[in-house]
Protein backbone atom coordinates (compact mmCIF):
# COMPACT_ATOMS: atom_id res chain seq x y z
CA UNK A 1 0.00 0.00 0.00
CA UNK A 2 1.36 3.41 -0.99
CA UNK A 3 0.50 5.55 2.05
CA UNK A 4 1.08 8.89 0.32
CA UNK A 5 -1.36 7.95 -2.44
CA UNK A 6 -3.92 6.67 0.07
CA UNK A 7 -3.68 9.87 2.12
CA UNK A 8 -4.36 11.89 -1.02
CA UNK A 9 -7.39 9.73 -1.80
CA UNK A 10 -8.67 10.18 1.75
CA UNK A 11 -8.19 13.93 1.45
CA UNK A 12 -10.34 13.96 -1.68
CA UNK A 13 -13.17 11.72 -0.50
CA UNK A 14 -13.47 13.24 2.99
CA UNK A 15 -13.28 16.93 2.01
CA UNK A 16 -17.04 17.42 1.71
CA UNK A 17 -18.31 15.78 4.89
CA UNK A 18 -15.31 15.40 7.21
CA UNK A 19 -12.80 17.68 8.88
CA UNK A 20 -9.20 16.36 8.96
CA UNK A 21 -7.32 16.43 12.28
CA UNK A 22 -3.59 15.72 12.39
CA UNK A 23 -2.97 13.61 15.50
CA UNK A 24 0.77 13.48 14.96
CA UNK A 25 3.59 12.17 12.81
CA UNK A 26 5.12 8.71 13.36
CA UNK A 27 8.21 7.59 11.44
CA UNK A 28 7.69 10.33 8.88
CA UNK A 29 4.02 9.57 8.21
CA UNK A 30 1.12 11.75 9.40
CA UNK A 31 -1.69 10.01 11.27
CA UNK A 32 -5.00 11.71 10.55
CA UNK A 33 -8.45 11.50 12.06
CA UNK A 34 -11.48 12.65 10.10
CA UNK A 35 -14.49 13.97 12.02
CA UNK A 36 -17.90 14.56 10.52
CA UNK A 37 -18.91 18.14 9.84
CA UNK A 38 -22.38 19.59 10.42
CA UNK A 39 -23.35 17.21 13.20
CA UNK A 40 -23.43 19.76 16.02
CA UNK A 41 -26.73 18.38 17.35
CA UNK A 42 -25.57 14.78 17.44
CA UNK A 43 -25.69 13.40 20.98
CA UNK A 44 -23.65 10.27 20.41
CA UNK A 45 -20.00 10.01 19.39
CA UNK A 46 -18.50 7.00 17.63
CA UNK A 47 -14.92 6.44 16.42
CA UNK A 48 -13.94 3.82 13.82
CA UNK A 49 -10.33 2.71 13.35
CA UNK A 50 -8.57 0.48 10.84
CA UNK A 51 -5.02 -0.67 10.05
CA UNK A 52 -3.80 -1.09 13.59
CA UNK A 53 -2.15 -4.06 11.91
CA UNK A 54 -0.71 -3.18 8.52
CA UNK A 55 -1.48 -6.51 6.89
CA UNK A 56 -5.20 -6.32 7.78
CA UNK A 57 -6.26 -4.01 4.99
CA UNK A 58 -9.83 -5.08 4.19
CA UNK A 59 -11.28 -2.85 6.91
CA UNK A 60 -9.50 0.16 5.49
CA UNK A 61 -10.70 -0.39 1.93
CA UNK A 62 -14.21 -1.02 3.16
CA UNK A 63 -14.09 2.19 5.20
CA UNK A 64 -13.03 4.08 2.10
CA UNK A 65 -16.07 2.74 0.26
CA UNK A 66 -18.32 3.64 3.20
CA UNK A 67 -17.01 7.22 3.10
CA UNK A 68 -17.62 7.48 -0.65
CA UNK A 69 -21.15 6.12 -0.23
CA UNK A 70 -21.67 8.58 2.64
CA UNK A 71 -23.39 6.00 4.83
CA UNK A 72 -22.65 8.04 7.96
CA UNK A 73 -25.01 10.82 6.89
CA UNK A 74 -27.93 8.45 7.54
CA UNK A 75 -27.38 8.73 11.28
CA UNK A 76 -28.04 12.29 12.36
CA UNK A 77 -27.80 11.50 16.06
CA UNK A 78 -24.24 10.13 15.70
CA UNK A 79 -21.09 12.10 15.00
CA UNK A 80 -18.51 9.72 13.55
CA UNK A 81 -14.75 10.09 13.65
CA UNK A 82 -12.60 7.84 11.46
CA UNK A 83 -8.92 6.99 11.94
CA UNK A 84 -8.29 4.92 8.82
CA UNK A 85 -4.50 4.42 8.91
CA UNK A 86 -3.27 3.83 12.46
CA UNK A 87 -0.09 1.97 11.45
CA UNK A 88 1.21 3.57 8.23
CA UNK A 89 4.64 1.91 8.23
CA UNK A 90 3.07 -1.53 8.71
CA UNK A 91 0.49 -0.84 6.01
CA UNK A 92 3.22 0.32 3.65
CA UNK A 93 5.15 -2.93 4.19
CA UNK A 94 2.01 -5.12 4.54
CA UNK A 95 3.17 -6.30 7.99
CA UNK A 96 1.33 -6.70 11.28
CA UNK A 97 3.92 -4.73 13.26
CA UNK A 98 5.25 -1.27 12.57
CA UNK A 99 8.67 -0.48 11.13
CA UNK A 100 10.46 -1.20 14.43
CA UNK A 101 8.53 -4.46 14.99
CA UNK A 102 6.19 -3.13 17.67
CA UNK A 103 2.49 -4.02 17.68
CA UNK A 104 0.44 -0.77 17.69
CA UNK A 105 -2.49 -2.61 19.30
CA UNK A 106 -0.64 -3.94 22.35
CA UNK A 107 1.27 -2.60 25.31
CA UNK A 108 -1.32 -0.15 26.63
CA UNK A 109 -0.86 -1.31 30.23
CA UNK A 110 2.31 -1.07 32.30
CA UNK A 111 2.07 -4.64 33.64
CA UNK A 112 2.42 -6.24 30.20
CA UNK A 113 5.69 -8.17 30.03
CA UNK A 114 5.63 -9.27 26.41
CA UNK A 115 4.70 -6.03 24.63
CA UNK A 116 6.23 -2.58 24.36
CA UNK A 117 3.94 0.39 23.87
CA UNK A 118 4.43 1.50 20.27
CA UNK A 119 4.93 5.08 19.16
CA UNK A 120 1.46 4.92 17.62
CA UNK A 121 0.13 3.82 21.00
CA UNK A 122 1.97 6.63 22.78
CA UNK A 123 0.38 9.07 20.33
CA UNK A 124 -3.09 7.73 21.07
CA UNK A 125 -2.56 7.88 24.84
CA UNK A 126 -1.41 11.49 24.50
CA UNK A 127 -4.83 12.24 22.98
CA UNK A 128 -6.81 10.55 25.77
CA UNK A 129 -9.00 13.63 26.55
CA UNK A 130 -9.83 13.95 22.85
CA UNK A 131 -10.76 10.26 22.58
CA UNK A 132 -13.08 10.71 25.58
CA UNK A 133 -15.06 13.09 23.39
CA UNK A 134 -14.97 11.47 19.96
CA UNK A 135 -15.22 7.82 21.13
CA UNK A 136 -17.42 8.46 24.16
CA UNK A 137 -20.20 6.12 23.10
CA UNK A 138 -18.48 3.53 20.93
CA UNK A 139 -15.10 2.56 19.49
CA UNK A 140 -15.20 0.19 16.51
CA UNK A 141 -11.89 -1.33 15.43
CA UNK A 142 -11.62 -3.29 12.17
CA UNK A 143 -9.36 -6.36 12.06
CA UNK A 144 -8.76 -9.62 10.20
CA UNK A 145 -7.87 -13.09 11.49
CA UNK A 146 -5.90 -15.17 9.00
CA UNK A 147 -6.64 -18.36 10.97
CA UNK A 148 -10.39 -17.83 11.04
CA UNK A 149 -12.90 -19.52 8.77
CA UNK A 150 -15.81 -17.39 9.94
CA UNK A 151 -16.18 -13.81 11.16
CA UNK A 152 -16.44 -13.06 14.85
CA UNK A 153 -16.30 -10.04 17.14
CA UNK A 154 -14.87 -9.01 20.50
CA UNK A 155 -17.32 -6.85 22.43
CA UNK A 156 -16.18 -4.94 25.52
CA UNK A 157 -18.54 -2.67 27.41
CA UNK A 158 -19.33 -0.80 30.56
CA UNK A 159 -22.04 -2.81 32.29
CA UNK A 160 -23.84 0.32 33.45
CA UNK A 161 -24.69 1.40 29.92
CA UNK A 162 -27.90 -0.48 29.22
CA UNK A 163 -28.54 1.36 25.95
CA UNK A 164 -25.50 -0.36 24.49
CA UNK A 165 -26.85 -3.78 25.41
CA UNK A 166 -29.86 -2.95 23.26
CA UNK A 167 -27.68 -1.72 20.41
CA UNK A 168 -25.60 -4.90 20.53
CA UNK A 169 -28.72 -7.08 20.65
CA UNK A 170 -30.45 -5.33 17.77
CA UNK A 171 -27.43 -5.28 15.48
CA UNK A 172 -26.34 -8.79 16.39
CA UNK A 173 -29.76 -10.29 15.63
CA UNK A 174 -29.49 -8.97 12.07
CA UNK A 175 -26.46 -11.20 11.36
CA UNK A 176 -26.19 -14.93 10.81
CA UNK A 177 -22.78 -16.03 12.11
CA UNK A 178 -21.25 -19.50 12.26
CA UNK A 179 -19.90 -20.92 15.53
CA UNK A 180 -16.26 -20.18 16.27
CA UNK A 181 -13.89 -22.94 15.17
CA UNK A 182 -11.59 -24.74 17.61
CA UNK A 183 -8.62 -22.93 16.04
CA UNK A 184 -10.20 -19.55 16.72
CA UNK A 185 -10.94 -20.50 20.32
CA UNK A 186 -7.38 -21.72 20.86
CA UNK A 187 -5.94 -18.59 19.29
CA UNK A 188 -7.98 -16.41 21.65
CA UNK A 189 -6.75 -18.46 24.64
CA UNK A 190 -10.30 -19.06 25.75
CA UNK A 191 -10.13 -22.82 26.23
CA UNK A 192 -9.48 -22.41 29.96
CA UNK A 193 -12.27 -19.87 30.29
CA UNK A 194 -14.87 -20.42 27.57
CA UNK A 195 -17.37 -18.25 29.44
CA UNK A 196 -16.19 -15.28 27.37
CA UNK A 197 -17.85 -16.89 24.34
CA UNK A 198 -21.48 -15.96 24.94
CA UNK A 199 -22.86 -16.73 21.47
CA UNK A 200 -21.48 -18.20 18.26
CA UNK A 201 -18.93 -15.75 16.90
CA UNK A 202 -19.15 -13.35 19.82
CA UNK A 203 -16.64 -12.81 22.65
CA UNK A 204 -17.56 -10.47 25.51
CA UNK A 205 -15.40 -8.53 27.95
CA UNK A 206 -12.17 -10.49 27.55
CA UNK A 207 -10.08 -7.53 28.70
CA UNK A 208 -6.79 -9.41 28.95
CA UNK A 209 -5.02 -8.59 25.67
CA UNK A 210 -3.62 -5.13 26.36
CA UNK A 211 -5.22 -3.78 23.20
CA UNK A 212 -6.50 -0.28 22.55
CA UNK A 213 -10.03 -1.71 22.64
CA UNK A 214 -9.33 -2.96 26.18
CA UNK A 215 -7.74 0.37 27.10
CA UNK A 216 -10.73 2.54 26.18
CA UNK A 217 -13.01 0.45 28.42
CA UNK A 218 -10.70 0.09 31.42
CA UNK A 219 -9.78 3.79 31.26
CA UNK A 220 -13.47 4.76 30.97
CA UNK A 221 -12.96 6.46 27.60
CA UNK A 222 -15.73 4.59 25.77
CA UNK A 223 -18.90 2.85 26.91
CA UNK A 224 -18.62 0.21 24.20
CA UNK A 225 -15.66 -1.14 22.18
CA UNK A 226 -16.09 -3.59 19.33
CA UNK A 227 -13.31 -5.33 17.43
CA UNK A 228 -14.46 -7.05 14.25
CA UNK A 229 -12.43 -10.05 13.09
CA UNK A 230 -12.99 -11.16 9.51
CA UNK A 231 -11.44 -14.15 7.72
CA UNK A 232 -8.66 -13.21 5.32
CA UNK A 233 -8.85 -14.34 1.68
CA UNK A 234 -6.11 -14.42 -0.98
CA UNK A 235 -7.99 -11.68 -2.82
CA UNK A 236 -8.30 -8.40 -0.93
CA UNK A 237 -11.47 -7.54 -2.89
CA UNK A 238 -13.02 -10.84 -1.77
CA UNK A 239 -12.07 -10.12 1.83
CA UNK A 240 -13.65 -6.67 1.66
CA UNK A 241 -16.78 -8.04 0.06
CA UNK A 242 -17.24 -11.09 2.29
CA UNK A 243 -16.32 -9.79 5.70
CA UNK A 244 -18.92 -8.75 8.23
CA UNK A 245 -17.45 -5.34 8.95
CA UNK A 246 -19.71 -2.94 7.12
CA UNK A 247 -23.02 -4.72 7.25
CA UNK A 248 -22.46 -5.08 10.98
CA UNK A 249 -21.25 -1.51 11.44
CA UNK A 250 -24.17 -0.01 9.58
CA UNK A 251 -26.62 -2.07 11.64
CA UNK A 252 -24.82 -1.13 14.84
CA UNK A 253 -24.84 2.58 13.99
CA UNK A 254 -28.52 2.33 13.17
CA UNK A 255 -29.22 0.73 16.54
CA UNK A 256 -27.20 3.31 18.48
CA UNK A 257 -28.77 6.14 16.48
CA UNK A 258 -32.28 4.99 17.35
CA UNK A 259 -31.76 4.50 21.10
Amino acid sequence: MNIRIELEKLKNITSRNFKPILLGVVYGYPIYAYTEKNKQRAKKHVTITSLFHGNEQAGYFGLRVAIMLNIFSKFQNIKTTIIPIVNPTGASANTRQNIVFHNPNRGYFANEKNHILSDEGKLFISHKPWFKKVAKDTLISLHEDIDAKNPYVHINYSKKQNLHFEAIKQSWNSLSLMPMSDAEIVKQKLVTNPSYIVEPGRIENDLTGGSFEDYVILEKISYLAISTESPAHPSISTTVRKNLNFKYIENLLKSINNI
